[in-house]
């Protein structure tokens, strides 16, 4: 089964919120959804909610569920700080596990949807978990989280892997899991308008794009801060009303709130440049934006400096090594 097979059904999505680059992918497939005559209901933050509306009006049913209890700090990520959010991320992975099935009663659910969300399933209908990372980034040692991890995504009826199966831009992350698994090609959330890159003009000189956790936004601003002054012509700074004071006093006028992810999503089509870290849902959203890209990974997370690596060895993006 792959998202265009999927036709009258009532089916229920919730995205893991470690920034929001999960819940960008997912309008992709909310879209595909919505074409196909399927009824959506999406249980998530308030936060993802707005966001949505501005894509969907009220097309989706909005159910409120709780976010996973992540813990970051500082310019980078740290273990030990992962490791602090275990116990509460138990918990509500227990707490997940034990609601999906009375959502899926209360609202005569088909078909559940879960981007990398370990509990969001139900035994009642259906499950399938959708991801890029079907192998983590581990070293043989840390076998017993590989291991773990997987036992959690076999739990699911089906797994959809993001990625292209020949271009496989995940690189080994997105090696399939079995005859379960299916490849359903990359998604950004512009695969949901009209717009079509080539026919439009690049006017935008360049864009520091502010993604990721709030709390790694100072690292990437004072990464970029010296090559984004150089750059010429009209540029932007955008992201979050929180980074403003982050921002050095001569970077504010270049700010821009990306409150509106339909007028962020205006200003991306049209940019030559985009300066951000490497989330895989960033590099799927300038794969179908055919611009040049600058990202770096985030310090100590693991994924995006693999990611980092394969970019740099397929001369898909420009990387600096002082992101390293």
């Amino acid at each position: 089964m792959i998202p265009q097979e999927i036709r009258n059904k009532r089916v229920l999505l919730s995205s893991l919120n470690w920034g929001y680059g999960h819940l960008s992918r997912c309008i992709s497939i909310v879209s595909i959804l919505i074409q196909n005559k399927n009824t959506v209901f999406f249980a998530g933050r308030e936060a993802d909610f707005i966001t949505l509306r501005q894509y969907f009006s009220e097309e989706i049913t909005y159910i409120p569920n709780e976010p996973y209890p992540f813990t970051f700090r500082g310019g980078r990520f740290r273990k030990r700080d992962f490791v602090k959010s275990l116990i509460p991320l138990l918990n509500c992975y227990k707490r997940e596990v034990k609601s999906v099935p009375l959502l899926v009663d209360e609202f005569n659910i088909d078909l559940v949807l879960s981007d990398h969300r370990y509990g969001f399933r139900s035994e009642k209908c259906p499950s399938i978990f959708i991801t890029h990372q079907c192998t983590l980034p581990l070293k043989k040692m840390a076998w017993p989280i590989q291991w773990l991890h997987q036992s959690f995504i076999r739990k699911f009826s089906e797994v959809w892997i993001m990625d292209d199966q020949e271009k496989r831009f995940a690189g080994k992350l997105s090696e399939s899991l079995g005859k379960r698994a299916t490849y359903i090609g990359i998604h950004s959330r512009f695969n949901a308008t009209s717009y079509a890159p080539k026919e439009i003009k690049k006017e935008i000189e360049c864009v520091l794009l502010i993604s990721g956790p709030l709390e790694f936004s100072l690292a990437l601003i004072t990464h970029f801060e010296k090559e984004f002054n150089e750059m010429k012509g009209p540029k932007y700074i955008i992201g979050s009303k929180e980074i403003i004071p982050m921002l050095p006093a001569h970077l504010s006028e270049y700010f821009k709130p990306n409150n509106n992810w339909k007028e962020t999503d205006e200003l991306l089509i049209k940019t030559k440049v985009i300066m951000s870290y490497c989330g895989y849902s960033t590099i799927m959203d300038i794969e179908f934006l055919q611009c040049e890209a600058k990202l770096i990974p985030t310090k100590g997370q693991l994924e995006q400096m693999y990611l980092a690596e394969k970019l740099t060895a397929n001369k898909k993006a420009l990387i600096n090594d002082q992101g390293f």
